[in-house]
């Protein structure tokens, strides 16, 4: 089973709420972002206007963070989930480097 996030970018204001949640939610330490919101600007002044786009872990299929970790510290999980075992995490950063989302952080 593939779990997924359906998000109206139509409704997105950039509050940051999603954020805030998967900071509770997960225990993450200041400055750590795990899901975060980009603000793109568009068009010119008078004509200009401001589009949100939360963006977070993908867990891709083939994931690339998993695939240049040189320790298999970060892994897929059964259920499909990009995990990371800390105990064998080196702190190379490898997978920061890989993330094509910019999600992942080392703590």
């Amino acid at each position: 089973m593939r779990l997924a996030m359906l998000i109206d970018l139509t409704r997105c204001a950039g509050c940051g709420a999603c954020v805030m949640a998967c900071k509770a939610e997960n225990g993450t330490a200041n400055d750590i972002y795990w899901c975060d919101v980009k603000m793109e600007e568009k068009g010119k002044y008078p004509k200009c206007s401001v589009r949100y786009m939360p963006v977070s872990c993908m867990h891709c299929t083939d994931a690339p963070c998993v695939a240049v970790c040189p320790t298999g510290a970060s892994y897929k999980a059964k259920d499909g989930r990009s995990l990371i075992n800390t105990d064998e995490c080196i702190g190379c950063e490898s997978c920061i480097d890989a993330c094509p989302y910019k999600v992942r952080f080392f703590n």
